[in-house]
């Protein structure tokens, strides 16, 4: 137990006061850069009394692009600095209001806040919160609610910690902590997976669970799969790093109910190399700063840190070798795990492997690369390099419980069998649809078991063939200009580099009423959709396919109820595989749509997409 009586003692080397006076660098070669703290010793004039206020600004924009703009928060004043484990305590403290005034203020406690409290004039209170914490030590301030410009006066009489039991789990579990590469999505989302939702078919006997949302998350997309003997908690979450997973209370929530012997694999690096997103970004050396929370988060409540390195993207350096993608993250992450004897999975080398073995062509098929008319959920198609469709997650899951077999061989490990050979597709329909006034051809087969999916070849005429890949067994033809009456289709199963012999079928039809894309920008879609991290703000990502005819798009969002319409960003073409993320004032109607222009300044446009919150 941790006890400090500062009514009859002082403990300087425990009390600090710090300030922000200094404003913020601000955007230096793509980076911002916020207010540093000046901290020293604690005024002892002021003996116990904690002089505290609160400050909070907007980062500004970088080159006028609006969805650069960060919102930054710093408390000033006295704070208390105690060196514990990054464990779960029990807080007492007696706190008096000094002054002839009533005062509410928040109890901070690493940065976040703990519990709300009011103080009359000159009252003594004691007060008991339980705590989390995700670092080796506890920092304790205080917050005024009301006029937070202000400083306020709170003394601090006693303070104790005393720590909590926490008991072993009746079932194993793996938590898992990352973002959207690893989070589970709904049907309303589907094709796209995360490696989190796929992780329990190669750990489960039986490769089913009983998927439930956690009860312990305070965000909906947290959900947990449970067997009879292991339960994975899925508490990743898009658009967030390692930094803004510690900074919005997410890695405190995941601690919780942290216990003895669970896992707790970590996977992070894509979004904390996003520079123009300041709450985001973290470089590669303060990176390891925040990693080190997670993993002393497990090692001090006796669990077990398992790190993952960022999984790879969709970026071939050539048609054999897909890049390592973000590989200074990912260095830096094995460095510390060497170094710090932490286990780790190699998914960005491993995955890149996978990727340079099946080449370009049939890697497309595990990520959010699809066609027109193939989903419902994406009836314009996708071009996104980064997500996963769920072949892409199934693959990335299978690697992950692979490797934690090799860690920890208790860990029981369910491979999908080895197959030499696939049997060709069978019954083979083709069948003339005209939906929307446009006419295309409907295929549909009878599904190959343990196949990846199948690759579509049509012959267009003229010694032209074109070749696709789809997931599901059916696939939808829209047929361009120019295309020849007869078309000759060949459909092959394939898993990996095992490829079936091709089932065929022909179909004669004069195509007259055609999908047209000229002057369109296909395949807008919101995602990342988020109305709760900021009260009175939604955040989302867009994505789109490209046009071959645009060579500059902005993004647009506009307000149903007054006509206002904002452009939140412009961007080149050879900017459209980056991130495009935005925040933007709560209103009960915004819609998206993306406008598109050539060097000739002809105009393209998608359609409008309403964001649901």
């Amino acid at each position: 137990m941790i006890s400090y009586d500062f009514t009859s003692e002082t403990y300087k080397d425990l009390l600090f006061d710090r300030s922000y006076s200094q404003p913020a660098p601000g955007w230096i070669d793509g980076v911002y850069y916020a207010r540093k703290p000046v901290i020293h010793a604690h005024d002892l004039n002021k003996k116990n009394i904690f002089e505290c206020r609160f400050l909070e600004e907007d980062s500004g924009s970088l080159n006028g692009d609006v969805a650069t703009i960060g919102h930054f928060e710093y408390y000033e004043g006295a704070f208390l600095r105690v060196a514990t484990l990054a464990s779960n305590y029990k807080l007492t403290m007696t706190l008096k209001n000094p002054t002839n005034k009533p005062v509410q203020l928040d109890i901070i406690v690493n940065g976040l806040a703990e519990k709300r409290i009011e103080l009359a004039s000159n009252e003594l209170k004691t007060v008991i919160s339980d705590v989390y914490l995700t670092q080796r030590s506890l920092e304790l301030t205080f917050k005024p609610v009301n006029d937070t410009s202000e400083f306020i006066k709170v003394e601090l009489d006693k303070f104790s910690l005393s720590p909590l039991s926490i008991e072993d789990s009746n079932l194993p579990k793996i938590y898992i902590a990352s973002d959207s590469t690893a989070q589970t999505y709904n049907d309303q989302q589907y094709p796209q997976h995360g490696w989190g939702q796929c992780l329990y078919y190669y750990l489960f006997n039986n490769r089913s669970a009983v998927i439930e949302n956690d009860p312990n998350s305070s965000y909906s997309l947290a959900h947990c799969y449970i067997s009879n003997d292991l339960t994975i908690v899925n508490k990743s979450i898009g658009a967030r790093s390692s930094k803004s997973f510690i900074k919005e209370g997410k890695l405190k929530e995941l601690v919780k109910t942290l216990a003895p012997k669970d896992y707790l694999l970590i996977q992070f690096g894509d979004n904390d190399a996003t520079a123009i997103r300041p709450l985001r970004y973290v470089n590669p050396t303060d990176f390891i700063k925040y990693i080190d929370q997670y993993v002393v988060s497990a090692l001090d409540r006796k669990a077990i840190p398992v790190l993952i390195t960022p999984p790879p993207r969709y970026n071939f350096i050539d048609k054999q070798h897909a890049k390592i993608s973000f590989n200074d993250y990912r260095q830096k992450l094995i460095e510390y795990a060497q170094e710090k004897n932490i286990a780790y999975i190699d998914l960005g080398k491993i995955g890149s492997e996978y990727l340079s073995q099946i080449g370009p062509a049939k890697s497309r098929g595990l990520f959010m690369k699809l066609s027109y008319g193939q989903y419902p959920n994406f009836p314009e198609g996708l071009e996104d390099a980064t997500h996963f469709r769920k072949l892409g997650a199934m693959k990335m899951a299978a690697i992950v419980a692979q490797q934690l077999h090799e860690i920890d061989g208790q860990i029981n490990y369910y491979p999908v069998p080895v197959l030499k050979t696939l049997p060709k597709p069978s019954h083979i329909t083709a069948q003339l649809v005209n939906q929307k006034n446009a006419e295309h051809v409907l295929l549909k087969w009878d599904a190959v078991a343990q196949a990846d999916g199948y690759i579509i070849s049509k012959n267009l005429g003229r010694n032209n063939t074109s070749e696709i890949l789809v997931g599901e067994n059916y696939y939808n033809d829209f047929p361009q200009e120019g295309q020849e009456s007869e078309i000759n289709y060949l459909i092959y199963a394939y898993r990996d580099n095992i490829v079936s012999q091709p089932a065929g079928i022909k179909f004669n039809h004069s195509f007259k009423n055609l999908v047209s894309m000229e002057n369109k920008i296909l395949g807008i879609n919101l995602y990342e959709i988020d109305a709760t991290t900021v009260s009175d703000k939604i955040s989302f990502s867009v994505r789109f396919n490209p046009n071959k005819k645009v060579s500059k798009y902005q993004v647009v969002v506009f307000e149903a109820d007054n006509g206002q319409q904002l452009v939140l960003d412009h961007f080149s073409k050879d900017q459209i595989n980056d991130l495009h993320s935005y925040t933007i004032n709560k209103a009960a109607d915004w819609y998206v749509y993306i406008k598109g222009f050539s060097d000739q300044d002809e105009l393209f446009q998608s359609d409008n997409i309403k964001i649901i919150w």
